[in-house]
């Protein structure tokens, strides 16, 4: 066993001899065979466990055997104390996500360059049954990845019997966690039940998983550069957002498979996207938000935009005291300056202005009903919203297009709709003493 896990992991990382490895042991028997393996091999690495106290002693014991099988193995420890017992809401994902991210965490700052953990074939088993009963796609029937970028799972050539065996040969202690032999949770019933039932009709049941496992990489592999073909062709970038054109695609007949695959990454759920794209008849603003993420449907377009997290609707000021504000994805330096040097904007990310005029500035995003007096229209009046179907401007453009205002005591007038277009009333002319000048950026992330 010990040479078939060598040969695997030479295949998963180059020169893995000279890498520093961390091994997630929660102190059961196949991640304490899984240090045991790399011990045997050779490898450079240290322990991390995490404590979440929803067994009162015996998790407390589960840490102290760790901290004995750390001594033994003469290797470091990494202990996290994360107590879990009184958490009201999904406990297992809550310590999976919690436990990955102290992993991120460790490689970094202690200078690991993997973790590994102890997934095993029955593991992926478990998982492909699961997920069928689920309604999952091919992304779910792949089992377990035996590599997520820093992530490795060397064991999943292994069955459960043959980490078992290896332990009772070796005579390897290791500890047993008690809320494995319930059926409380769907896996353990899968594991105790179901997979024994097929084995015992089939004895190369896991065998035929790990064959079916590997078909249905390969067709994922084929389907996946299938659907990069058509995104391809369909998907532009602009900027900070993706932009879908559905002229080719609305009517495509696995429409639902394509979108999901796009939106997978960026945290949407497979039933939002089977519901969202089942209509068909999307009214413009029509949107789907993720966490992160925010779809919108726009004349004949899905935008996809990152979620912003600005609180700030609106700000005001004196831009004669204050010289830089940030507002949304946009910083704004202001600066006085004599007519003399003044000259034409050459950029539409900056404007001129009579400060004569000018005290207090706003600046707010667009609301329906805006009216202004465009530069160059002789004092003529235009709504923002004309001004923006001019420019083309979707929906998300025009939600996140700056307005900057002149504040007065009983209203405000809007000076600058900002890389569109100046106001007429505010524009630098004979007799103008002092000039405003407005420059506006991109925050850089």
């Amino acid at each position: 066993m010990v040479e078939k896990f060598k040969n695997i992991l030479d295949n998963l990382i180059p020169y893995i001899g000279e890498k520093r490895l961390l091994i997630a042991i929660s102190g059961g028997v196949d991640s304490v065979v899984l240090a045991h393996l790399c011990k045997a091999s050779g490898l450079h690495f240290a322990l991390c466990h995490v404590n979440y106290h929803l067994r009162g002693l015996e998790s407390d014991g589960d840490a102290d055997f760790v901290a004995d099988l750390a001594n033994q193995l003469g290797v470091p420890l990494f202990l996290l104390e994360n107590d879990l017992s009184k958490f009201d809401r999904n406990i297992q994902l809550e310590a999976r996500e919690s436990r990955y991210e102290w992993f991120a965490d460790l490689l970094v700052r202690k200078e690991y360059d993997y973790v590994l953990t102890a997934h095993h074939l029955n593991d992926s088993a478990e998982s492909l049954l699961f997920n069928v009963g689920r309604g999952t796609g091919l992304s779910g029937l792949l089992g377990v990845p035996a590599q997520n970028e820093k992530i490795i799972r060397p064991l999943l050539n292994f069955s459960k019997a043959q980490i078992l065996k290896f332990a009772n040969d070796k005579d390897i202690a290791h500890r047993e966690d008690a809320s494995n032999t319930t059926d409380k949770y769907a896996r353990n019933f899968l594991r105790h039940h179901v997979i024994p039932k097929l084995e015992e009709q089939n004895p190369h049941f896991l065998l035929g998983v790990q064959k079916t496992l590997t078909h249905l990489q390969g067709s994922a592999y084929f389907a996946n550069k299938a659907m990069d073909d058509i995104l391809q062709e369909a998907l532009v970038q602009d900027e900070h957002r993706f932009i879908l054109k559905l002229d080719k695609l609305a009517e495509h007949q696995y429409l639902s498979h394509i979108l999901f695959y796009w939106l997978a990454p960026y945290g949407f759920s497979g039933k939002q996207v089977q519901d969202f794209s089942s209509t068909k008849e999307w009214k413009n603003g029509a949107n789907l938000m993720s966490r992160s993420h925010r779809l919108l449907y726009d004349r004949g377009h899905f935008v996809l935009t990152e979620i912003k997290d600005n609180h700030t609707s609106r700000i005001s000021f004196n831009p004669a005291v204050i010289s830089s504000v940030v507002f949304g994805e946009y910083r704004f330096h202001f600066s006085l300056e004599d007519t003399s040097t003044f000259s034409q904007p050459t950029h539409n990310n900056e404007a001129y202005f009579d400060a004569d005029k000018i005290e207090m500035v706003s600046i707010r995003y667009w609301e329906n009903g805006d009216v202004f007096q465009p530069f160059g229209m002789d004092g003529k009046s235009k709504t923002v919203k004309k001004l923006f179907v001019d420019g083309k401007y979707d929906l998300d453009q025009k939600a996140n297009t700056p307005i900057l205002l002149h504040k007065m005591k009983t209203e405000s007038e809007i000076m600058w709709v900002c890389a569109l277009r100046t106001d007429h009333r505010y524009r630098v002319q004979n007799g103008t003493g002092k000039v405003l000048k407005v420059v506006m950026d991109k925050v850089e992330n």
